[in-house]
C-alpha cells in the first residue's frame, strides 16, 4: 500500500488583504503490477482511504474523512467517495504513462490533491540497475493538457540495497478548480526538490521527501489573485 502525506501553507492577497491558509491532506492506495513487456509495464491503483482538511479560497474550511460516518452520509462528498475502491489501470511504455483512469483528473478538479496520479509516474525505478552508480545523471520530462515539468536526476548513493536519488523538478501548471458552483483557474509556476530511494533487487520505491515552492496567479470571479505555495509531501510504501 501506498501512502502520500503532504502538508501545504499558502498565502495570497485578495482585496487589500493578505491571507494565509494551511492543508494537510493524505491519501492510500493500493498498487498491483499486472504486466510486464519490453518496452513497458501496466498496473492498477486503488483508492482506499482518503482523510483532507484544506481551507478553501473564500477562507472558509474543509474536512473530508473516509472512514468518518457522517463525511460518508454527506451529499457534497459523494463524488469523491465514489472514486473508492475501484481499480483504474496505468499502462506505460517506454518509462512514458500512456493512459490511466481519470481519478486524478476528477480530484484536481475539485480542488483536491492526486495522490494517485503523481506517484505512479515514480513507483518503479526503471533505469538499467548497472548504471546507476553515485554522480549518475539523466533528464526526463512529463507534459500534459495541464502540466509540463522537467526532472533532473542524481544519484547520490548506491549500495548492495538502496538507490538513493536527488531530484529537481521545473513545474507549469494551469488548470481549473471547481468549488461547489465556482470556477477557479490556476496558472503556477516553480520547483520541486525530491529524495527518493528504491530497493535496489526490486526497483520499486521505499520512500519519498519532496519540497515544493511555486507561485502564481487565481482567478476567482474574473479577479486575479496572486498565490504563492509551500509544501512538503512524504510518500512510503508498505
Amino acid at each position: 500500500q501506498v501512502v502520500v502525506d503532504s502538508k501545504m501553507n499558502m498565502s495570497m492577497s485578495a482585496m487589500g488583504q493578505d491571507i494565509a491558509m494551511e492543508s494537510s491532506n493524505m491519501i492510500a492506495a493500493d498498487y498491483e503490477f499486472k504486466t510486464a513487456t519490453s518496452n513497458g509495464y501496466s498496473m492498477t491503483s486503488t483508492m482506499r482511504h482518503m482523510k483532507i482538511r484544506t481551507g478553501a479560497i473564500l477562507g472558509s474550511e474543509m474536512s473530508i474523512d473516509s472512514e468518518n460516518e457522517d463525511d460518508r452520509k454527506n451529499p457534497a462528498y459523494a463524488e469523491a467517495f465514489n472514486m473508492l475502491n475501484k481499480p483504474i489501470e496505468m499502462v506505460f511504455e517506454n518509462n512514458r504513462l500512456t493512459s490511466s483512469g481519470d481519478i486524478g483528473n476528477k480530484l484536481t478538479q475539485m480542488g483536491l490533491p492526486d495522490g494517485i496520479g503523481a506517484i505512479s509516474t515514480f513507483i518503479l525505478l526503471t533505469p538499467n540497475m548497472s548504471l546507476l552508480k553515485p554522480g549518475y545523471q539523466w533528464k526526463d520530462s512529463t507534459n500534459s493538457a495541464t502540466t509540463n515539468m522537467i526532472e533532473e536526476y542524481t544519484v547520490t548513493k548506491a549500495d548492495n540495497n538502496e538507490i538513493e536519488l536527488q531530484v529537481k523538478s521545473s513545474l507549469k501548471i494551469n488548470t481549473t478548480i471547481k468549488q461547489g458552483e465556482m470556477e477557479i483557474k490556476e496558472s503556477m509556476h516553480g520547483t520541486v526538490t525530491s529524495k527518493r530511494m528504491y530497493n535496489k533487487t526490486t526497483g520499486i520505491l521505499i520512500k519519498d521527501e519532496s519540497d515544493m515552492e511555486m507561485s502564481g496567479n487565481t482567478e476567482v470571479m474574473d479577479q486575479q489573485v496572486p498565490l504563492a505555495i509551500k509544501g512538503k509531501t512524504t510518500t512510503t510504501i508498505s
